[in-house]
């Protein structure tokens, strides 16, 4: 099937909203276009008569207007204009150097097709308004006048650049929007910093690191602040402690900074009631940092009396239970089966209604536990955005103890 080729500028006309237009209208082009380089209508032309035939290639200037894309193998057609006007606003204008040198091929007929840079063209095109405006362009000439194998040639030019590249891991691409000051990289490392949470080495002697760093942003948005930061003031105390790891899961963060902000009223109820403590830094500290060694404290410390017979002792002990302490893959497990964050606050739920249980903290005893489950209102409202196929195994999370798993 043959397909028409389509003009870049006029897609943006027709497809992008007026009011994207015009606030990306406001910006500039940042920094000048390359200089002294053939315009590519003369290189055109001198072709025709025959100048370039012993070569394959010449940069030009090239005015973005007489600058084509084929739709057959390349997506000029569906471009992402939300990305192009979040990259334009992130920049804060067109930047030639940052587009660096796009790819084409010429045609007969004078047609120029790109294989490489349909966005950027696009991009400029938005901020100037302007066919005319001019960009950094290689052209290459075909060897071949047979339509059908142009089309081969410029698509393998095409795929080369879209496939033949390593993807940049997360961490390489927070370093470089960091350290080029990109503003949504800045805002949350100045997050962060306060708890001594680093990403990717950007924050020099970090005692933790966080790689899923987007779901931090995620927490944010979902629990406010003020619940991501209590979570975190909890986090790094509890995992302080040498036997705890220190990556950060961002995931983990989410669920516990959710679980805090939807049941601020029962926890807060339970620190009341039980002279102020802190219940849910002390339910941290107890699952993943202090119970294995607690209970091998205990065991060891049964062992000295002596004045009490063997089987006794022996019987005592093993009433005390050893328990791996839990990790957080143990309450973010499953995230790739259940996409969000309420898989990870009813394991929240769970741990906290144990450990009020097994320490005998104080809580309205008018339900069954500190967080009510099945007779909770809040809970009820909690899973409610959840399908209703689902809400049943929520429920279930919530009630049954985590398991560490190795």
């Amino acid at each position: 099937m043959v397909e028409t080729l389509l003009n870049l500028c006029d897609l943006y006309t027709d497809k992008v909203d007026d009011t994207v237009k015009k606030e990306l209208q406001k910006l500039s082009v940042i920094d000048k276009a390359p200089e002294k380089l053939p315009l590519l209508e003369n290189v055109i032309e001198a072709h025709s008569r025959g100048e370039y035939d012993d070569v394959d290639s010449v940069h030009v200037s090239a005015r973005i207007g007489d600058i084509m894309t084929d739709p057959q193998y390349n997506r000029g057609n569906n471009l992402r204009y939300g990305n192009q006007q979040r990259d334009l606003n992130a920049m804060r204008g067109f930047s030639h150097r940052a587009a660096g040198t796009l790819v084409g091929f010429l045609r007969p007929g004078g047609v120029v097709v790109a294989t490489q840079g349909n966005n950027r063209i696009s991009m400029l095109y938005a901020v100037t308004q302007n066919k005319s405006a001019r960009i950094s362009f290689l052209l290459n000439f075909h060897k071949s006048g047979d339509l059908e194998e142009m089309k081969r040639v410029e698509a393998e030019n095409h795929n080369a650049d879209c496939n033949f590249r390593s993807i940049q891991s997360t961490d390489e691409k927070f370093k470089s929007a960091y350290y080029s000051e990109q503003d949504w990289a800045c805002k949350i490392y100045e997050f962060l910093e306060p708890y001594s949470i680093g990403i990717a080495g950007t924050l020099e002697g970090a005692k933790f690191n966080c790689m899923s760093h987007s779901y931090i942003d995620k927490a944010r948005k979902e629990a406010e602040d003020e619940f991501v930061k209590r979570f975190l003031n909890a986090h790094v105390d509890v995992f302080s402690a040498d036997n705890c790891e220190k990556e950060v899961f961002g995931n983990f963060v989410r669920g516990g900074s959710s679980f805090l902000s939807t049941f601020s009223a029962h926890i807060a109820e339970v620190d009341q009631k039980n002279g102020g403590i802190d219940s849910f830094r002390d339910m941290m500290r107890h699952y993943f940092a202090d119970r294995e060694k607690n209970a091998l404290d205990a065991r060891k410390f049964l062992k000295e009396f002596p004045e009490v017979d063997k089987s006794t002792i022996a019987s005592v002990i093993a009433s005390v239970p050893v328990k791996k302490c839990l990790t957080q893959a143990d309450i973010t497990q499953g995230n790739r089966t259940i996409k969000g964050y309420t898989l990870f606050v009813c394991r929240f739920v769970s741990l906290y209604n144990d450990y009020c249980k097994e320490q005998g903290l104080d809580y309205n005893k008018t339900y069954a536990t500190a967080i009510p489950v099945v007779d909770g209102k809040t809970f009820a409202n909690f899973i409610k955005k959840e399908d209703p196929i689902l809400r049943p195994s929520f429920i279930d999370v919530a009630k049954n103890p985590v398991v560490h798993k190795d």
